[in-house]
């Protein structure tokens, strides 16, 4: 086994990490009310509505290339998420994009009823990379999903109204000095863990 993989390690690292920059880690508001998920109806969302909760309520917002969004809901609103993208990893056939509930909302079993309706739709061999700034990894874990490695952090810009990925960045071709000189400042998340569910 490659040394640098141990946890130990990977632990200082990060702590390493940490103590010289600016980490993105985003605030939930504790969820305070609880709902059975037996209760409430699984439903395929379209991805424009799905797109739009998201936008609303996930910090990062809806990813591109989501395709299925299966949701909890009851008449007027949907509680608990979780969507599905072919994965960019060729080893997996599809990519845990996003898994979020309501704000202030509990769903009790609700990630694990969206997970077993996922493969009534055909979704096997699945990977999700969790960002640590503010998902919780027992919340793939509690599906089954497995630890796999960890992903170490990367560079983000952000204003008070938007977020921007290096890459994105990079992909736009706009340089550090433009970036800065606009009001957008450098910051790290706290990396990533991978997870697999075969």
């Amino acid at each position: 086994m490659n040394p640098a993989y141990c946890p130990e390690v990977q632990a200082k690292r990060r702590k390493t990490f940490e103590s010289k920059r600016t980490a993105l880690i985003f605030y939930q508001e504790p969820r305070v009310n609880k709902i059975d998920g037996h209760s409430l109806s699984v439903i395929r969302v379209d991805k424009r509505v799905a797109d739009k909760w998201l936008a609303l309520y996930h910090p990062f917002g809806a990813p591109r290339g989501n395709v299925l969004c299966l949701g909890l809901a009851d008449d007027s609103q949907i509680y608990c998420m979780m969507t599905f993208k072919k994965s960019r990893n060729p080893a997996h056939n599809v990519e845990l994009s996003r898994m979020w509930m309501l704000p202030k909302y509990h769903v009790i079993d609700g990630y694990d009823i969206l997970s077993s309706e996922a493969v009534n739709f055909g979704v096997s061999n699945v990977v999700a990379y969790v960002n640590m700034s503010f998902e919780n990894c027992l919340d793939y874990e509690s599906i089954g999903m497995k630890y796999k490695r960890s992903i170490q952090p990367t560079r983000w810009w952000i204003t008070p109204d938007h977020r921007m990925s290096d890459a994105s960045r990079r992909q736009r071709m706009l340089s550090t000095e433009f970036m800065l000189s606009n009001g957008w400042l450098p910051v790290y998340d706290c990396g990533q863990h991978v997870y697999v569910f075969d």
